[in-house]
């Protein structure tokens, strides 16, 4: 009936609006204006929070400015949405490349493999996986040795208490 052709051109209306606003964005992203293109991403967002597309594009956006926290939370809230698997990937890739730079090495792998799941062809994710592992190791090898450290200086300051003691 009439109503059920306007509600389909409303939805044609708004799905229009929500993915000029993301074209937009990207342009703007494109030319590195990161700050008027977080505008338009959260507009579309505003729009149709289930966006997918919007949700990893401002995440790549915030990323971009250094707002890793709110970045993470994109990242996730677009792998929770994305059905495509290539994109999908990409979201974990990304989220996966934020958690390596703040050296939270367990997690970025985890985030990686999610990406490699996701698409068992992703470059990126594999490279990254490959060297948080790496770095996780030599993470864990440092902490080990700083423990020896500690344990030694500890046993030498005993050591010298006796000394003092005797």
């Amino acid at each position: 009936s009439t109503d059920l052709l306007w509600d389909q051109h409303l939805a044609l209306i708004v799905y229009g609006v929500e993915n000029q606003l993301i074209r937009e964005g990207n342009k703007l992203f494109s030319s590195k204006n990161y700050a008027q293109a977080e505008i338009l991403y959260h507009k579309a967002i505003d729009k149709d929070g289930s966006n997918a597309i919007a949700n990893y594009n401002l995440g790549r956006c915030l990323q971009a400015q250094k707002k890793n926290e709110e970045a993470k939370k994109l990242y996730d809230n677009a792998a929770k949405l994305e059905k495509d698997p290539v994109r999908l990937s990409s979201s974990y890739n990304n989220l996966g490349t934020i958690f390596q730079d703040e050296q939270n090495y367990e997690k970025a792998i985890e985030a990686y493999k999610s990406a490699l799941r996701s698409n068992p062809n992703h470059k990126n994710a594999r490279y990254n996986l490959e060297l948080c592992k790496r770095k996780l190791k030599q993470q864990q090898n440092q902490q080990s040795s700083d423990k020896n450290k500690s344990d030694k200086d500890k046993e030498k300051k005993k050591k010298q208490k006796n000394v003092l003691l005797d």
